[in-house]
């Protein structure tokens, strides 16, 4: 599941309020640096923290038989078997007082945490260990497996042409590439290109992106390429789009009381343009500070089909799907957990990672958006083309009602751990 966080939108860096972000980091070694173990606690029931580290292991597993053998914290390099096992032994001692529910098994997991862990904290935005936090969820929608007046908008397969070119894979030190020489900033030697290779009038063979977003589904060359998976409501489509994920039902119209047959679609491709936020775009219309998912659906719908079209389109970015088994998968290969998995910028951050966040929850069912201050352990399994920088997470919600509506209030700033297996 690759998330592009809508809430970013109001992140100070993309809508030109300038001043926010401190300068930037030039390599993966300045992502963190370690610090004091700071006061634990955790918001949530821990046997929620062991299906996390159950599914983490599993992509653990997997990223050590792909060769994938050490992970970096900053300055620092693990390897991959060595952190697992670590995760293991926390996994078997959260399983063994999994009966108590008390304050005494809670303490028994701190005090093993810091007895084997040191922290790390990240670079951040402004300072050391400042975030900003934005959320995701998995939105449940319903569709159709024939285009319908209501259900207008194909969920796409990735084309059959497409290409993808990892750059830092051509650089000669790894994730940002040739730094030597450079005077300041980032190496410009991290990025993705996504399109389709074609020839050039030159004669030259070059990868293109594809067409953007306002022609991208009526393009004879991507129809040519493509599939549809299902056709949904447009505005449903573009926000999935957004969240990387999610359950389609495709209950038969012809008789709504029957079962509905379902199907979860999950990211797998992008035509290639950047992803822009449409909220800087509505700016005057819904006042700024307040601009949520519930206000930018609510205003697309008070406008024509047309217009609510052209709104979306001024976003380039286009999302390309796949048929999933499960629900939720992200960039580790294992399924998410709803309130446990972190998506951050895979340049900077090794997926597979527990990690200590805190920050400021939404808290669902208020009449006013309310906030209450959250501690917990999550772990970093994902990743998204809106979050970029050392001081960007993303946390998934899950899916239903109250993940829509906290993950599309999240936003605000707060801290990011890492923790790092001592004795290494």
């Amino acid at each position: 599941m690759k998330s592009n966080c809508l809430n970013i939108l109001l992140y100070c860096g993309l809508i030109g309020l300038g001043g926010c972000a401190r300068a930037p980091i030039r390599n993966r070694d300045q992502a963190m640096r370690p610090v004091p173990v700071p006061a634990l606690t955790d918001d949530l029931n821990l046997q929620n923290l062991s299906k996390a580290i159950r599914r983490d292991l599993q992509g653990l597993k997997s990223k050590y038989v792909s060769g994938q053998l050490t992970m970096r914290f900053g300055p620092k390099v693990v390897s991959t078997f060595r952190y697992a096992e670590k995760l293991q032994e926390l996994l078997t001692l959260l399983n063994s007082v999994r009966e108590q529910h008390s304050q005494s098994s809670d303490d028994q997991v701190f005090a093993f945490i810091k007895k084997n862990f040191a922290f790390y904290e990240v670079y951040g935005d402004r300072k050391w260990g400042e975030v900003f936090v934005t959320g995701y969820y998995e939105p449940i929608l319903n569709g159709s497996r024939k285009k319908t007046a209501k259900y207008s908008a194909p969920i796409l397969t990735l084309p059959k042409n497409s290409v993808t070119v990892d750059l830092p894979d051509f650089a000669r030190d790894g994730v940002f590439g040739d730094c030597k020489g450079a005077k300041s900033g980032p190496c410009v030697i991290n990025e993705v290109l996504r399109g389709r290779l074609v020839v050039s009038d030159s004669g030259r063979r070059v990868v293109e992106p594809f067409e953007p977003r306002e022609s991208l589904v009526t393009s004879p060359l991507i129809r040519s390429q493509t599939h549809v998976i299902a056709w949904v409501d447009p505005i449903d489509e573009f926000f999935l789009e957004i969240q990387g994920s999610g359950e389609v039902d495709l209950r038969n119209l012809n008789h709504p009381k029957a079962s509905p047959d379902k199907l979860f679609v999950t990211y797998a491709g992008q035509n290639g343009y950047p992803y822009v936020p449409i909220g800087r775009f509505v700016i005057g219309k819904i006042p700024k500070g307040q601009i949520t998912k519930d206000r930018l659906v609510d205003y697309l719908r008070s406008l024509s089909p047309a217009q609510a079209q052209t709104l979306m389109d001024k976003n380039p970015s286009y999302v390309f799907f796949e048929r999933s088994k499960s629900d939720a998968r992200t960039e580790l290969g294992v399924t998410a957990t709803g309130n446990r998995t972190i998506a951050t910028d895979s340049r900077y951050f090794a997926k597979g990672a527990l990690g200590y966040l805190e920050f400021e929850k939404p808290v669902a069912g208020q009449l006013t958006d309310q906030f209450k201050l959250a501690h917990r352990f999550v772990l970093d399994q994902d990743t998204g083309g809106a979050i970029r920088g050392p001081g960007r997470v993303d946390l998934f919600f899950g899916s239903g009602p109250n993940a829509d509506y906290e993950s599309s209030r999240m936003q605000g700033y707060g801290r990011l751990y890492y923790l790092v297996p001592k004795g290494e």
